[in-house]
């Protein structure tokens, strides 16, 4: 739902975290629904996404990488295996470490969910031209390099 302005509306940088803020929770209600008939959260998403593409990981790897606690990582785990999506196994650098791959179930599980993910997609190639789709990613990497400060 687009949002009405006044013409004169100028934003200036101290609106940019709340425009942030609102890309943010529409990109993730829709991201919500888009997973929803796939039985897949955000969260187990991010984690089978990050498995797919980093091949294995250890839980403190894959809670840095999905932005949740080392604790809440436990539970994202243990349901993923539950549902036969990822197994676990000693890590061949560390006899403590103990690696997350994707099973073959995993990775389908990944495809479909990538497939309605990729709905959004379209909807933003619909309003940008690919030049700034990619000017927007630096944009966003360059925003959060910027506010990742040490509080």
């Amino acid at each position: 739902m687009a949002v009405q302005r006044d013409d004169d509306y100028e934003p200036t940088v101290a609106h940019l975290p709340w425009e942030l803020k609102r890309a943010e929770r529409a990109a993730a209600r829709l991201l919500d629904a888009k997973l929803r008939g796939t039985g897949l959260t955000k969260a187990q998403f991010g984690v089978i996404q990050a498995l797919a593409h980093m091949r294995k990981a250890s839980s403190a790897e894959l809670a840095r990488t999905v932005f949740v606690t080392p604790q809440a990582m436990v539970g994202l785990i243990t349901a993923l295996e539950q549902k036969g999506y990822i197994e676990r196994a000693q890590s061949e650098v560390s006899a403590r470490i103990i690696d997350a791959r994707l099973t073959a179930a995993g990775r389908a599980a990944w495809r479909r969910a990538s497939a309605k993910l990729a709905e959004i997609d379209d909807l933003l190639a619909a309003e940008f031209s690919q030049a700034e789709v990619v000017k927007f990613s630096k944009f966003l990497t360059r925003v959060s390099e910027a506010l990742d400060v040490d509080e």
